[in-house]
């Protein structure tokens, strides 16, 4: 199906999809027409007293596979949250990526 007629589809919701929750992007890579992303999930094996970690590894939680139109499309919609939270002082861009790590 060509993207041009993708543009004429309506937003349906499938309440059937899973939510997955990720803290670490893995992997990016472009092939071709597509790209993938594979997100991960930090698991704990053990713990100090005190719920410190000790132990633990990156699982991987969710793999996407996009078109290029469709990676587009995340990209302008990420870079507009990014920018509206650089604004609010929540990230903070160091030569051109932003981070999280000097911010209260």
């Amino acid at each position: 199906m060509s993207d041009a007629k993708n543009k004429d589809h309506k937003y349906r919701d499938d309440s059937t999809v899973k939510e997955v929750f990720v803290d670490g992007v893995h992997l990016v890579q472009f092939s071709e027409s597509t790209a993938k992303i594979v997100l991960t999930a930090s698991r704990l094996i053990e713990t100090n007293e005190d719920g410190s970690a000790v132990d633990g590894y990156k699982a991987t939680a969710a793999r996407l596979v996009l078109t290029a139109p469709a990676l587009a499309s995340l990209y302008s919609r990420l870079d507009q949250i990014m920018n509206a939270l650089e604004a609010q002082g929540v990230v903070e861009r160091k030569t051109g990526a932003m981070t999280t790590e000097s911010v209260q």
